[in-house]
């Protein structure tokens, strides 16, 4: 608990606490602006030039849509948080000091942790206050009926989706912390100490292609490279006849969520 307090106390920090708190505002406040300011635009409200349209914000779970969207976002802030608060330990050496007063390293992370968990948790619960409150403040605008949100199925939608969110958010953060700690790890072991075995690889060839290859200027550009290139000649060509002579029709109502993929319920066929 003593451990808690303490990182706690590192993470309250006016300009460190309100600096994030306003950033996860402004994102999520800019998200779930777009959706309504935009719904009648052609170019889309949404990623990729998608739409949300009057018909989906209508339904029960759509004052949650803005709030989902912002998940990535979120995930990032977390991500940033997670590592700020490991690394500056070892980068103004207070580490050993830390570990001075509390031996115990397994305890010492957990209380890291949990101090960062609360910090992620009172982010999310900033995201959605903000993203269902522009949700009703610009859905008289937007002539987006509300009827449907402030149901049973609206705050199941809530719940599910808070907990999602939430889940996402830390998952992020946790696994890319322990990705760039353990590649920082293997890097300092294995590359740093023996590079001329580790960190030097072989050197391709270029292969020349008979004939082709003796073209006049465009031979040596084209035909006389290493196997990476030939390869990226055949992705190229691959590409092209997927794109241009397969047809794909999407057949059935199609319903979009900027979260999470592009369609959902979609059928495609050839």
């Amino acid at each position: 608990m003593r451990i808690f307090l303490a990182e706690w106390r590192k993470l309250k920090r006016p300009a460190f606490f309100l600096g994030t708190m306003g950033s996860v505002i402004f994102v999520t406040g800019l998200v779930t602006s777009l959706l309504f300011l935009l719904i009648d635009t052609k170019t889309g409200n949404a990623d990729r030039g998608n739409r949300i349209t009057r018909e989906m914000l209508q339904l029960s779970d759509g004052f949650t849509i803005g709030f989902n969207s912002s998940n990535g976002l979120l995930g990032l802030v977390a991500l940033s948080v997670f590592a700020a608060q490991t690394a500056q330990e070892y980068t103004y050496g207070t580490l050993r000091n830390l570990l001075v007063r509390q031996p115990r390293r397994i305890r010492l992370l957990l209380g890291k942790y949990f101090s960062m968990l609360v910090f992620a948790l009172i982010s999310v619960v900033v995201s959605a206050a903000t993203a269902i409150g522009l949700a009703v403040a610009l859905s008289g605008r937007a002539k987006v009926n509300t009827d449907n949100w402030f149901t049973d199925a609206g705050y199941s939608a809530f719940g599910h989706s808070f907990v999602n969110v939430f889940i996402s958010t830390i998952g992020y953060g946790t696994i890319n912390v322990l990705v760039i700690g353990i590649t920082g790890f293997f890097y300092k072991k294995l590359l740093i100490p023996y590079q001329e075995t580790w960190n030097t690889g072989p050197i391709l060839q270029p292969i020349k292609i008979p004939l082709l290859s003796k073209i006049p200027i465009l031979g040596p550009i084209l035909f006389h490279q290493t196997i990476i290139v030939y390869l990226m000649y055949a992705a190229v060509a691959l590409t092209h006849c997927y794109l241009f002579t397969v047809c794909f029709s999407c057949v059935g109502k199609c319903k979009f969520y900027a979260f999470g993929g592009d369609c959902l319920g979609a059928v495609f066929g050839r």
